[in-house]
This record gives structure tokens, sequence and C-alpha cells, in this order.
């Protein structure tokens, strides 16, 4: 099994980046293959709006940091994002990167014949941190997960933890720890996952 886990918070060894650890450790104890990326560690840019993906290319026209990164996704099994919750929303290291994901997206996507150019079958896991309790930004999660869904990923794994306002929070709850480990058994086994992203109806 091939992971690419993508870090979307400034803030090396935070709350997010120790629950996507518990997770990943996980996945290392049986063998698989783990590449790391720090958003906040590379030199790139959001979405230019060129279009060039769906009239020339396909793939991202802009060539930068995140070039090798899309790549990576590309022939991962399993994509892991992970983000802090920061002003109601993931960070905007996090954002850019999703954005720059529609070259992912076919030219007639909309149409919903092929959507996507991932090859199906990749699972996404969403770990996030927030200081807010977890009744807090569902709509958050439902728009990703919308993206997500869009993009092929399925199933949505959600590892998430409210109540996390500085790094020393999460040495409390290892409750949380706990569940990322145990999330990652599931997606070891290919076995269903009870707590998923939701996801808005586009319809």
């Amino acid at each position: 099994m091939k992971i690419t886990a993508i870090f979307g918070s400034p803030v090396c060894k935070g709350n997010t980046e120790t629950m996507a650890e518990a997770f990943l450790a996980e996945c290392a104890k049986a063998g698989a293959e783990i590449n790391r990326w720090r958003l906040n560690e590379l030199d790139y840019k959001g979405c230019s709006g060129c279009m060039a993906c769906k009239t020339r290319l396909e793939e991202c026209a802009l060539r930068d940091g995140l070039t090798p990164l899309l790549k990576a996704v590309h022939g991962a099994d399993v994509v892991l994002i992970a983000t802090p919750v920061y002003f109601f929303d993931v960070t905007s290291q996090m954002k850019g990167f999703i954005d720059r994901c529609y070259s992912f997206l076919t030219p007639d996507w909309y149409k919903k014949k092929k959507m996507s150019r991932l090859a199906p079958g990749k699972e996404l896991v969403f770990v996030v941190a927030q200081g807010g309790a977890e009744r807090v930004f569902h709509d958050m999660l439902q728009r990703y997960g919308a993206i997500f869904a869009t993009l092929g990923f399925k199933p949505l794994h959600l590892v998430r933890g409210g109540r996390l306002r500085g790094p020393a929070d999460i040495a409390a709850r290892p409750e949380l720890l706990e569940l990322a480990r145990e999330k990652a058994r599931l997606v070891l086994a290919g076995a269903p996952s009870a707590d998923t992203i939701p996801v808005y109806d586009l319809d």
C-alpha cells in the first residue's frame, strides 16, 4: 500500500500532525510505503484559473513545488490530508493545494460521465484538529467532502478532534490517537468506516 500524507499545518508536531502520525505509524507496521509532504515547506502558487488542464493538458500547467506532489497523488493508494481549522476553514496552505487538484478533473467532469483523471479505488483520510467543539464546522467538512468525492476518492475516512487549542492538548486526549490507529486498521483491512466525511448533495 502506498500512502501520500499531506500536512497542511505551518506548525510541526502539533495536534493535527500527532493524530496523523498515529494513523501512519499503524500503517507502517503493516508495511505501507509512506511519503510525507509538508505544504509549508513547498514553494507553490494557488490555481491560476488558466484552464489549460481542461483545454490542452491533462495535468496542471503550473510547474512549482506542488508538481511532484500532484504526481504522487496519482500513484498513491491512500491519500491522507491533515489540517487544523484556521479561521473557520482549512489552512491557506491546504486550500492552495486543494484548488490545484482541480487539474485532476476531466474537461467534462460537470456532465458526470468520467469526472476524475485519478484511477478508481483510491481512499482518502481527512485528519482535522479544531479548537471548537466537534459539532461545529460541519459545513466545512461537507464542502471538502464534496470535492474529494468528485475527485473519485471512496471511502472518505474522517479522523477529527475538537477543543484542541494548543500543541499540548492532544496529550490529554489519548482516545483521539486510538481513533486514528483504529481508522488505520480499517483502511488496511479494507473494511468500511463508521465515521466518514459528510458530502453536500450537489444536485
